[in-house]
């Protein structure tokens, strides 16, 4: 056979069938926000803790990013828990 004849179409679909795609993972995304804001929530924690020693050293700002990413992990803590529910529908 040339590589031509090789090559075309039909000889190509002849021999690899088309597969059909499997379906996505349906995982649980509400576990992982949560805790990853519970991460957060300890790393908030730490920071106020010693926050007159970042603000001596300048990271006065450590507690609001903390702060911050728990507000996030909540919202999407939240938004996962929608995704899920009307997924199970």
């Amino acid at each position: 056979m040339t590589e031509e004849e090789l090559l075309t179409p039909t000889f190509v679909a002849a021999r690899y069938p088309e597969k059909r795609s499997p379906e996505p993972a349906r995982v649980p995304m509400v576990p992982v926000f949560a805790v990853g804001t519970a991460l957060w929530v300890i790393a908030f924690i730490i920071v106020h803790l010693n926050r007159e020693a970042l603000e001596a050293s300048g990271r006065g700002w450590w507690p609001t990013c903390a702060a911050i990413g728990i507000v996030i992990g909540i919202l999407g803590t939240v938004t996962m828990y929608v995704r899920d529910r009307r997924r199970r529908r």
